[in-house]
């Protein structure tokens, strides 16, 4: 089932009883906005007290900057206080509306069961199995972001399949790459499209000894990485490639999900939202690498509103 109001709540509303007590209910959830608030009666009533706690609720969970105290049908107020919900504890809610005026008790849903459905626990990202433990040093703040845009596109979990590289690994990644039908043309009209990239070097490297064993191909990859990182003005063939203080400064990640092409749309249109935001550097959809690319400036910008006791921390496009 889903919860729904038939009409406006609020100032300058409709004001259904029925409608009413739902928010009413919907607003007893959510006392985990700090201060906290009293408890409402729920007797279907939209008084002052009422309108109020809506104008709270609007402005410090949903985000909006100019609450009006107003719940309209399937509106952004209505669908961030039914977000976070189940459809076992919708029934509950429906079942409490539906047993007439009540005195303000314990709400069926509790803050506590609210905060914990908005928050990241739901979210995981880890590394892949080929992924040695001195290569596991993304940020604690690269991987809340990540788990944001989890969050923000519906979905669980990603997997880390790439952080730092040394040349050998740089080098393997882009040879097992190139390798793939159509491959190497993807590396160039795709991840190494300027034609100015040092790691067109390698790609000529690769193109010009493809037919020879792979372990000699690799090698000679890897001298053109070692030999571009030793010029008089160093180039970097990847932003994987770099040193450890380097990294520790900006998070340059490839990751995967373990879901449908549709999901892997929504989260990469999740990325994309936060990159606008400024919580995320860049992104690269590599979909024929089977990956997407990241890079992330650590603590880059301030993570305070996805923070606890906040609904909004979790859910900023709705």
């Amino acid at each position: 089932m889903s919860l729904s109001i038939l009409q406006s709540v609020g100032v300058n509303a409709v004001n259904q009883i029925a409608d009413v007590k739902l928010i009413q209910v919907l607003l007893n959830s959510h006392t985990h906005l700090k201060p906290a608030f009293a408890l409402l009666n729920v007797d279907g009533h939209a008084g002052e007290v009422t309108k109020s706690i809506i104008k709270r609720f609007q402005r410090e969970a949903a985000g909006i900057a100019n609450p009006d105290g107003r719940v309209d049908p399937n509106g952004k107020t209505f669908r961030f206080l039914t977000m976070n919900l189940n459809p076992v504890q919708e029934a509950a809610i429906q079942k409490q509306v539906r047993e007439g005026r009540m005195v303000a008790g314990a709400p069926v849903v509790s803050a506590k069961t609210i905060a914990e459905a908005a928050g990241l626990k739901g979210q995981t990202v880890s590394y892949a199995s080929d992924i040695s433990k001195e290569r596991q040093i993304v940020n604690e703040y690269t991987l809340r972001v990540i788990k944001v845009a989890l969050k923000e596109a519906g979905l669980k979990s990603a997997v880390i399949t790439s952080t730092i590289r040394t040349p050998e690994i740089q080098a393997g990644a882009m040879y097992t790459n190139c390798k793939k039908k159509g491959g190497l043309a993807y590396q160039k009209d795709h991840v190494y499209k300027n034609p100015g990239s040092p790691a067109r070097a390698v790609l000529k490297v690769f193109e010009e000894n493809s037919l020879k064993p792979e372990a000699e191909v690799v090698k000679l990859m890897v001298e053109k990485i070692v030999e571009l990182g030793k010029e008089p003005k160093p180039r970097r063939v990847s932003d994987h490639c770099v040193t450890k203080e380097a990294y520790a400064i900006k998070n340059v990640i490839d990751l995967r999900i373990p879901a449908l092409q549709a999901d892997n749309d929504k989260f990469v249109s999740a990325l994309e939202k936060l990159m606008a935001e400024g919580y995320i550097h860049f992104v690269l959809p590599e979909p024929k690498n089977g990956c997407i690319h990241v890079e992330i400036i650590v603590n880059g910008k301030d993570l305070q509103k996805y923070e606890a006791n906040t609904i909004l921390k979790t859910v900023v496009y709705c």
